[in-house]
């Protein structure tokens, strides 16, 4: 696979094969600053089989699947994935869709699930949410006694086995380290520190593109929990964006998971519709 060198590159690639292709499936619809963060970095790969573009980002424990695929052309040639793929052979790709109207997945990437090389596959659903017209309102960010809430760089190793023991698979894949920083050096990373012992307990972030923000990662260990601090997590991302003049904050959210459903609708978040399935794909390598 090649590496996008320049921002310029990328369009000119995206747009030959919507020029070429009139019809066509896709799941990418990348902002222009993360393309842009990501062709710096040397993160953004792609290759062109017929029929296809196919666009690797690369993280540190796994790869996210973006695509263009033509709707006329059968079957594309996804070998190339596999001779791509680095780090322990994760895949993650999203097909997100109306609720009302049901999921037409590519038969090309159905086919990935029958390749002999393919260790595991698995498809979960999650729901989208929404909060919109966010305003200055009550959104108060007080904890209990023994807690405090911090949106200063955190021990980041400590706030990523956090994620890792409390969140599985069915969120989005986790960011490494280097993505950490980003979010922190950015102001879009918030955690909750337990006072007596200085570790974290709690965390949250926003990824912000546009006037569009996108809450991931909400988690609270275990023995902290019923305390506020997810609710106060959910309060600073709002208070981001409002400080931010964001139009609206997203998030997904597994479908079964209906406490932190619950917690979000309280907070004025309505259902927009839509549906996202995430595949995870894990090849031997």
């Amino acid at each position: 696979m090649k590496t996008f060198e320049s921002i310029r590159q990328y369009s000119q690639e995206t747009s030959a094969f919507q020029k070429k292709h009139k019809r066509f499936y896709t799941n990418c619809f990348l902002m222009p600053e993360e393309i842009a963060r990501l062709i710096e970095k040397r993160k953004l790969r792609f290759s062109t089989p017929s029929g296809a573009l196919l666009l690797l980002c690369d993280r540190t424990d796994y790869q996210n699947l973006y695509f263009y695929l033509a709707q006329e052309t059968p079957i594309p040639d996804l070998s190339v994935l596999y001779g791509g793929t680095r780090g322990n052979g994760k895949i993650f790709f999203d097909m997100v869709y109306s609720e009302n109207r049901p999921c037409r997945e590519p038969a090309p990437l159905a086919q990935m699930t029958a390749q002999r090389n393919i260790r595991r596959y698995k498809c979960y659903q999650r729901m989208g949410i929404r909060l919109a017209g966010l305003q200055s309102s009550d959104f108060p960010c007080s904890l209990c006694p023994g807690y405090r809430l911090r949106k200063d760089p955190p021990p980041y190793a400590q706030v990523h086995s956090l994620w890792e023991a409390v969140l599985d698979e069915r969120s989005t894949p986790l960011p490494d380290l280097e993505q950490l920083k980003d979010l922190s050096e950015r102001g879009e990373l918030f955690w909750v520190e337990n006072t007596a012992s200085g570790q974290p307990c709690g965390a949250a972030a926003v990824h912000i593109q546009g006037k569009q923000g996108t809450l991931q990662h909400l988690a609270v260990l275990p023995k902290h929990r019923r305390h506020g601090l997810a609710e106060s997590l959910c309060h600073m991302v709002i208070r981001k964006g409002i400080s931010s003049e964001l139009k609206v904050i997203k998030l997904w959210v597994d479908k079964e998971n209906h406490p932190a459903i619950a917690l979000y609708t309280k907070k004025g978040f309505m259902p927009e519709g839509m549906v996202c399935d995430q595949y995870f794909i894990e090849r031997n390598i």
